[in-house]
């Protein structure tokens, strides 16, 4: 896709280590004296100034102008130092940072130490955000974070040689059809049909309960997910699912469609389209790409989003929201999306022509025009990708589509090892 160089290092840029702040210190008690009048947000981010700076800067002087007494100070903390540097801010009460960039695997584990933007971001200020997304940073009645932009939603990827081979004329929408699909593939072609695990995001799409309300127990181990884990069992079991999906090296598994072993990728975000034109420019010629397959909901899950926070400690919180509403307006996304390959958290944004008159002449545009179609329908993974409780999960689900144990004995380990992990975050 278009630059997706760039898309890429924003996202580690913004992303790494950012935010520390959660069970160590700071809890949003509601005793933080604010200020009022003249006042200064100090902003952090990581590495941005080299390749994003008059990105940045722009946002920071056109607020200003707007904002005669708020005055933006901008920290661009070098990636190294971020983590140090925070939890040291955090822990001592000193220096602390009045707005900042977090990824939302880092709400849960941060929550006590964010301060709920609930009162400075009523119903109007919300309107404009897709609500699947900002519904995902709630904590019960509070909102801990504010999204931003993401890499996509999930697409599907088919090599029109597999379609053909078994016979396949339409895409499968739900995960039922493509496992039946797949396994025509499978039996025609001679090659296994996708890559695929009953991950979190798959049970949101089966609205499988997975956490208690209060998300302080796990809540996961229950009848609906059993009967999607043995879905996905059978599917591997019978060579539509390949063998190799169980791997932990997501980026080098031995079946794909770069390789010509698999014949689709059913629901992968957008950017693994790169490597199939880098590695396989044949195979990308031929693809076919279409809405990822879902489950009985229809929506679509976003595996990971950046969002903005502001930490409890900040004695300044209204004017650090405000500054916050303006780098995440539709205009300034929209202004963001045309530098890199990423996709905004507002609704406006995706009325732009940018987004209405894509011309689907490569797989990569027509992915970006499928991912625009998906948008309405989206929410937030919960737990979120990469947080401990996602890992721990992956790790059983692995081993249990490998293994010989049962589905409920491997949601009941993984119910175990939550609850250890929730535990340890009160």
């Amino acid at each position: 896709m278009r630059n997706s160089r760039l898309a890429m290092g924003l996202t580690a840029g913004l992303a790494t280590a950012m935010l520390t702040a959660g069970c160590i210190a700071g809890a949003d008690d509601g005793s933080t004296d604010q200020q009022s009048g003249k006042v200064t947000v100090e902003f952090w981010t990581i590495n941005l100034k080299k390749n994003f700076g008059d990105y940045v800067q722009g946002m920071i002087d056109s607020f200003e102008k707007k904002h005669s007494d708020i005055t933006i100070d901008w920290v661009d903390v070098p990636g190294e130092d971020i983590e140090s540097k925070l939890l040291g801010a955090i822990a001592s009460g000193k220096d602390v940072p009045d707005a900042v960039n977090i990824e939302d695997y880092r709400v849960d584990q941060f929550s006590e130490s964010l301060a709920d933007l609930t009162p400075y971001f009523d119903k109007a200020s919300l309107e404009p955000y897709l609500g699947g997304l900002v519904d995902g940073l709630r904590r019960g009645e509070a909102l801990k974070a504010v999204p931003w932009y993401y890499g996509g939603a999930p697409v599907a990827a088919y090599d029109t040689a597999a379609l053909t081979g078994a016979g396949i004329t339409k895409p499968p929408v739900t995960w039922d059809e493509a496992f039946a699909d797949g396994k025509k593939i499978a039996a025609k072609t001679g090659n296994c049909a996708f890559n695929a695990l009953p991950t979190v995001g798959v049970l949101t799409s089966y609205d499988v309960p997975l956490l208690s309300a209060d998300r302080t127990k796990a809540a996961v181990n229950n009848p609906q997910a059993v009967a999607v884990l043995e879905k996905f069992r059978a599917a591997y079991s019978d060579g539509t699912i390949c063998p190799g999906a169980v791997g932990e090296q997501e980026r080098a598994l031995p079946q794909s469609l770069e390789n010509g072993l698999a014949g689709a990728a059913v629901s992968d975000l957008p950017f693994t389209l790169l490597n199939v034109q880098k590695n396989a420019p044949q195979v990308y010629g031929r693809l076919k790409v279409d809405k990822a397959v879902t489950g009985p909901n229809g929506k679509f899950v976003i595996p990971g989003i950046q969002t903005f926070a502001v930490p409890a400690k900040s004695d300044v919180q209204k004017q650090a929201a405000e500054f916050v509403k303006w780098v995440t307006s539709p205009e300034n996304q929209l202004a963001l999306c045309k530098l890199v390959t990423v996709f905004p958290s507002t609704k406006k944004t995706l009325e732009d022509p940018f987004f209405t008159d894509i011309e689907p002449a490569t797989p990569a545009d027509a992915a970006r025009k499928v991912v625009v179609s998906e948008l309405p329908n989206v929410v937030s993974q919960n737990p979120p990708v990469d947080s401990e409780l996602d890992q721990a999960y992956l790790k059983h689900i692995r081993e249990y589509l490998s293994g010989d144990t049962s589905a409920g004995e491997a949601l009941g380990a993984v119910a175990d090892e939550w609850n250890e992990l929730l535990a340890k975050e009160k």
